[in-house]
């Protein structure tokens, strides 16, 4: 249970983040893919597939989210994947 409060917790603080980076994200990205990590960004990818990759490599602990750059009203969606083969995934998606 503790693991998934950490996860909510990484989720809800990496889109803070994202809010926050939005608008030199739309600038510069739109249409791709944030992997933030601890409230930081750490990598902009043009298609949720390889920054997904990136993630199951890269944060063994499975504390990432993903967010895709799109200019739409602001909304949060999150999901949780589970994979038998592979890291717990998040994702949350932003509108603005």
């Amino acid at each position: 249970m503790a693991y998934l409060d950490d996860q909510r917790s990484e989720i809800h603080l990496n889109f803070a983040a994202f809010q926050a980076s939005l608008p030199s994200l739309l600038r510069d990205h739109e249409g791709g893919f944030a992997v933030f990590r601890h409230a930081k960004l750490m990598k902009i990818f043009d298609n949720y597939g390889t920054a997904l990759a990136y993630c199951g490599v890269t944060f063994d602990d499975r504390l990432f989210s993903i967010q895709e750059i799109t200019s739409e009203s602001l909304v949060l969606e999150s999901r949780v994947n589970a994979d038998a083969s592979g890291p717990l995934r998040s994702s949350g998606r932003a509108y603005r």
